[in-house]
């Protein structure tokens, strides 16, 4: 489902992992690997949403079998252009998750860190 994928109650720290950042490229490093990952696991999502298109690009595959290059070129064109749209969106929901999340976890590591260096200095 969707919803399964970059969503807002999706942490990218537990709250005993921030006490372990000491950077805060670190945390748009933890934010871009589980979007890759993220993004990885909704292949199969992006290509279930278009199964209609890849029944029909199937069915006339199998119909036309030995001119289904020029045949079929419509069907296949539609398939590829709907999954090119989910993948799409996507990638564009994963960054604007990522971001969130990066923009987030910065200020609250930045915090700390300031908060760290204000204690030392005392």
């Amino acid at each position: 489902e969707e919803s399964d994928f970059f969503s807002d109650d999706k942490e990218i720290l537990q709250p005993e992992e921030i006490n372990l950042i000491n950077d805060v490229a670190q945390v748009r490093n933890i934010a871009t690997s589980i979007y890759k990952r993220e993004l990885e696991r909704s292949k199969q999502w992006c290509e279930l949403q278009c199964m209609t298109e890849d029944i029909t690009k199937r069915l006339c595959y199998q119909y036309y079998s030995y001119s289904f290059i020029t045949s079929c070129r419509e069907p296949a064109k539609r398939l590829a252009e709907c999954q090119e749209a989910k993948k799409k969106y996507m990638m564009e929901k994963g960054r604007n998750w990522r971001d969130k999340q990066v923009a987030k976890y910065e200020k609250i590591v930045s915090e700390k860190l300031h908060r760290q260096q204000h204690n030392f200095k005392e």
